[in-house]
């Protein structure tokens, strides 16, 4: 806005249209709900979520006394992954229709960063420091999961492909991908390998 604080605006694409989802708040870190019809944002801590039809009314608010930053959510649209300030940084999992009951997925003395889920909501791919640089790791999002470690070398900001076997991030050549197979020993995988040759 014309202070300086940041807003949540949504452009049509088609269009090229702007329009000002937010006013008067800071408002940051944006996530689109499966549906299109809501997004989760970030205000000065707090998790918000809004309607980005009609009225775009907010739906709820979930208060929190340091940063929380949403990351994304699931495709059924019943939960949000999230990132709180702990002993590192800890992802949590919060249910879209009882968010004050909010869990830890991962909690411990590591930082971790931009989790998201898979296709089908079953896992939780994410960057952690654990190993001491930035790698990628996946879990299972039953809280009884396992975890893996998905990226041999540097990898931050994972993504999967749609059809759920890839998860792409940024390595140390550009975009990085690891093909995934889930078997009944739990998930297998390739080597990494260059996605696409982009300067990071």
């Amino acid at each position: 806005d014309g202070a300086g604080a940041p807003d949540v605006w949504i452009r049509d694409l088609q269009r090229g249209s702007m329009n000002r989802l937010t006013t008067d708040e800071t408002a940051d870190d944006p996530v689109w709900g499966p549906a299109g019809d809501r997004i989760v944002y970030s205000r000065q801590g707090d998790l918000v979520t809004r309607s980005t039809v009609g009225a775009r009314e907010v739906l709820w608010e979930l208060p929190f006394e340091e940063d929380a930053i949403p990351h994304d959510w699931s495709t059924d649209g019943r939960f949000i992954l999230a990132t709180l300030p702990g002993d590192g940084r800890d992802i949590i999992v919060v249910p879209v229709e009882d968010p004050a009951s909010w869990y830890a997925l991962v909690d411990n003395e590591h930082s971790h960063h931009t989790p998201t889920f898979s296709p089908d909501g079953r896992w939780v791919a994410y960057m952690s420091l654990e190993s001491g640089e930035p790698r990628i790791f996946l879990r299972g999002f039953d809280l009884d999961g396992g975890t893996w470690p998905v990226s041999t070398g540097f990898g931050v900001q994972p993504r999967f492909t749609d059809d759920g076997r890839s998860i792409i991030f940024r390595g140390s050549r550009g975009l990085d991908a690891v093909d995934v197979t889930f078997t009944d020993r739990g998930p297998e995988f390739s080597n990494d390998r260059k996605f696409l040759d982009v300067p990071i």
